[in-house]
């Protein structure tokens, strides 16, 4: 069997072929149901057709035009309950109490008065496959006709042949117990016998090995059979009353029951809509609860949220479809598998406008389509902070399609949910990487750290005190003090441009190569940022450049030659000939700009009692709240106030002048001093 149903499906719905297993079995049990319940509504028509008197028809066109009119109210005043069976798939139990109307007619008139509910399914058919614009719609508009028609009306057949066997007539005799009995067992073979035809679909669907029902399942498609019979057979007793109410009183006293009945089926409309309404609200809000805490107990970096909708948002919306995209083009959800997705100008409205749309079936909407058989639902997903659209809600609400509103605030809510969710895993990937680069910060300051002298050199007569304060974990200044032969030292201060573990890196860089250079050419400065500078070119594809002062100190004679490449010039004090102060200004650009540049070299001579103070421009350009800088001559005034201290007392006391001025000020740059002094003796 199935593999005449998948034949069937190639033929004429190879679509379900590629479904998931749920959506196909079901798809499958649609068609078995048009298989079997086909060549029964064949029967039944030729059944029909001989049966037919025609001239009921003459004698009898006032009430059967009344009948069709009270058919027509009855169906207006249907009703539905919807069962779900498993996770996003349901059932209905309902229809309409036309039957107190339709089976009386029957009973008064025979076997022609069957065409009064042949025509109105026939009618429902055409109208339900032209609302039908999917596949899937067609055929369960298909299944539903074939059984409603093959089983409905072929009992109403066989229950006539009953009824007429056991002597009954048309229309019955009497208002009595005696004359209607006839009419009771026909009324129950004909309430009874749909129930056979109906069953091998339900059977279907419960037994399927690819649904897989469990327990609870299959007792919720038992449930949905007995429900489908067993309301009908509330009806039986009052159609039979209805027939003898005729007989006995005429045309007249059946309309008593039959208002009964519509005030009967209008209530249980209004009830069926109100408690359908607080049953969806309730699916909805335990939907949104069921996200909300799988979404807390989840990953914070968003990436279950797929996962999670399909979960608790796949059966949120009782027989809709729904899409969930990202912008510009990731797919969060699409349930059911099998029903086509949205085209592509739905997102790109929903992007260009950002607007929420509610629209009932049969209206035409923005892009220009008019559904014929679902309302449309459209709602943003906004981002928390900015407020652009970064995504959307599509749904298409195939039952009572013209309540879409209803469902817009349920929507709503999903759309926020989601959009927490994208935001909460922005704000933790934020965070992820503000702590990858903090750590990656604090080894490059460990790095650099150890790259620095530990402590300052024992130098007979001299001094050597130094501070970096960073902007930040790593820094783009440095020092160095260089042991060279003879005795002599090195003496460095740079200024990488940048910040950060780039700036750390580069630093260590030239660092490497200016110890490098400083042994291979000892008393030559000049030389050595030359042959940095070469180095820094060929080596590297970076922009940044470093400014460098470096100078060799001879500790006998006091004599410094060195470079100035570009750097803040250090200041010279002398405690001898009135306190005079020099600059040792550049003697060229800064490394890492241009391949040709040329550095000249200077020499000066320390005497006892001098102050050598070098410092970076994080110095003078350190600002106060009022965007103020610090400046040259606040520098040279504290430090001249300061020059026959200490030298650590020299260098605490420009450091912590420079605090104050700043003070609640965000510091934006490397601040260092050093400060070389030789011994007053």
């Amino acid at each position: 069997m199935e593999k005449l149903l998948n034949l069937i499906a190639r033929r004429f719905w190879p679509q379900l072929l590629e479904a998931a297993g749920r959506d196909r079995a079901v798809g499958l049990s649609d068609i078995l149901a048009v298989l079997y319940a086909g060549p029964l509504s064949v029967v039944m028509l030729v059944w029909l057709v001989r049966a037919t008197d025609l001239s009921v028809l003459r004698t009898a066109w006032l009430p059967f035009a009344v009948a069709m009119l009270l058919i027509y109210a009855f169906r207006r005043l249907d009703f539905n309950f919807y069962i779900e069976i498993d996770r996003g798939l349901f059932g209905s139990v309902g229809g309409s109490l036309d039957d107190i109307v339709r089976w009386p007619t029957v009973l008064l008139f025979g076997p022609t008065a069957l065409w009064l509910f042949l025509v109105w399914r026939s009618v429902s058919l055409v109208q339900d496959l032209r609302r039908s614009d999917t596949t899937a719609l067609r055929w369960s508009a298909a299944r539903s006709c074939a059984i409603d028609a093959g089983g409905d009306t072929l009992a109403g057949l066989v229950a006539l042949a009953l009824y007429v066997r056991i002597g009954g007539v048309h229309p019955p005799t009497a208002l009595s117990l005696p004359a209607l009995m006839p009419a009771i067992y026909a009324t129950l073979v004909r309430f009874l016998l749909p129930m056979v035809v109906s069953s091998p679909y339900m059977l279907s669907i419960e037994r399927s090995p690819v649904l897989g029902f469990a327990a609870k399942s299959r007792r919720a498609v038992r449930k949905l059979t007995w429900m489908s019979v067993g309301w009908p057979l509330l009806i039986a007793p009052f159609t039979v009353f209805a027939v003898g109410l005729y007989a006995e009183k005429g045309f007249t006293a059946p309309l008593f029951v039959v208002v009964g009945a519509l005030m009967a089926s209008a209530l249980a409309h209004r009830m069926s809509s109100a408690v359908e309404q607080s049953r969806e609200r309730t699916r909805e809000l335990r939907s949104l609860e069921g996200l909300g805490r799988a979404i807390v107990g989840g990953p914070r970096d968003g990436s279950k949220l797929p996962e999670f909708l399909r979960e608790h948002v796949g059966g949120m919306f009782a027989m809709c479809t729904i899409d969930v995209r990202l912008f510009p083009q990731r797919d969060l959800l699409h349930e059911p598998d099998y029903m086509d997705r949205p085209d592509a100008v739905v997102w790109e409205w929903l992007q260009a406008t950002g607007e929420t749309l509610g629209s009932p079936v049969g209206r035409e909407l923005p892009w220009g389509v008019t559904p014929r058989s679902h309302g449309t639902v459209l709602v943003p997903v906004v981002h928390s902070e900015t407020g652009a659209t970064i995504g959307g809600i599509y749904l298409r609400k195939r039952v009572d399609p013209d309540t879409v509103s209803d469902v817009i605030p349920a929507a709503q809510s999903l759309a926020a949910q989601i959009a927490s969710v994208l935001h909460g895993a922005e704000v933790y990937d934020q965070t992820l990487r503000a702590m990858r680069a903090e750590k990656e910060l604090a080894v490059a300051a460990d790095m650099q750290a150890s790259l620095m002298p530990s402590s300052a050199p024992h130098v007979p007569g001299w001094e050597f005190k130094a501070i970096i304060d960073s902007a930040r974990e790593a820094s783009g200044d440095f020092i160095d003090l260089i042991p060279l032969s003879g005795g002599r030292w090195g003496i460095l201060v740079a200024d990488v441009s940048g910040k950060g573990v780039a700036a750390a890196l580069y630093m260590a860089m030239v660092r490497t190569l200016i110890r490098t250079y400083a042994f291979e050419h000892e008393s030559a400065p000049a030389t050595v940022t030359s042959a940095v500078n070469h180095r820094i070119l060929s080596d590297t594809n970076d922009d940044s450049f470093v400014t460098v002062f470096y100078a060799v100190l001879d500790p006998v004679t006091g004599v410094l030659q060195y470079c100035n490449a570009g750097h803040n010039p250090p200041y010279l004090f002398r405690t001898q000939n009135g306190g005079v102060v020099e600059e040792l200004r550049g003697t060229g650009i800064p490394l890492g700009m241009l391949e040709d540049a040329v550095w000249e070299g200077g020499e000066v001579t320390m005497l006892p009692g001098d102050r050598l103070l070098a410092y970076t421009d994080g110095v003078t350009d350190a600002q106060n709240p009022d965007d103020e800088p610090f400046g040259e001559g606040r520098l040279l005034e504290v430090a001249k106030a300061n020059v026959k201290a200490t030298p650590i007392e020299m260098r605490t006391a420009v450091f912590d002048e420079i605090k104050t001025f700043v003070g609640q000020a965000e510091q934006e740059d490397d601040i260092t001093i050093m400060v070389v002094a030789r011994d007053g003796a």
